[in-house]
C-alpha cells in the first residue's frame, strides 16, 4: 500500500453545487492507494508455497479543508453530493515536493467546524473512483 500526504490541493464539486469554478481549498491530505492480491495457487503444485497475482486497485483517503461562505458552496453543497452519492468529485493533490495526484471520488463522510475568528475547515473522507494519475 502506498500511501502519500501533502500540503496543497484543491477539490472541485460538480455544477450545481456552488459556483462552478470555486473550490475547497486544501490544509493537508492524505491518500491511502493499494491494491488486491489473489491467490493462484495450484492444486497441482510441486511445492508447498503459495502464489499470488495482482488485483484491481482501489484508494481512499481524506482532505482537510478551508472554504469561504461566500462562495456559495462549501459543507452544504459538499453534504449535498454525499447525501446523493452518484456524483464525482475531481481531486487535484499536490505534494510540497510538487507532484501531483488527479482523479474523481465519491465524498463518502464530511466533517465541518467553524471558530469566532471565522475560518471555515472540514474534513472530506473520499473513495477514489477511476484511474490515478501523477505529474
Amino acid at each position: 500500500m502506498a500511501i502519500v500526504s501533502g500540503v496543497l490541493g484543491s477539490v472541485t464539486l460538480p455544477t450545481g453545487y456552488g459556483t462552478p469554478t470555486s473550490n475547497l481549498h486544501a490544509l493537508g491530505w492524505r491518500l491511502s492507494l493499494s491494491t488486491d492480491v489473489l491467490d493462484t495457487t495450484s492444486w497441482t503444485s510441486s511445492t508447498n508455497s503459495r502464489t499470488y497475482v495482482q488485483g484491481l486497485a482501489t484508494g481512499t483517503g481524506s482532505v482537510d479543508i478551508f472554504y469561504d461562505d461566500t462562495e456559495n458552496l462549501g459543507v452544504a453543497g459538499a453534504l449535498g453530493i454525499a447525501s446523493e452519492g452518484n456524483s464525482p468529485v475531481a481531486f487535484v493533490l499536490t505534494a510540497h515536493t510538487g507532484r501531483t495526484w488527479s482523479f474523481n471520488g465519491l465524498i463518502t463522510g464530511i466533517s465541518a467546524e467553524s471558530s469566532k475568528a471565522g475560518l471555515y475547515q472540514g474534513t472530506l473522507d473520499f473513495q477514489v473512483s477511476g484511474d490515478v494519475t501523477t505529474a
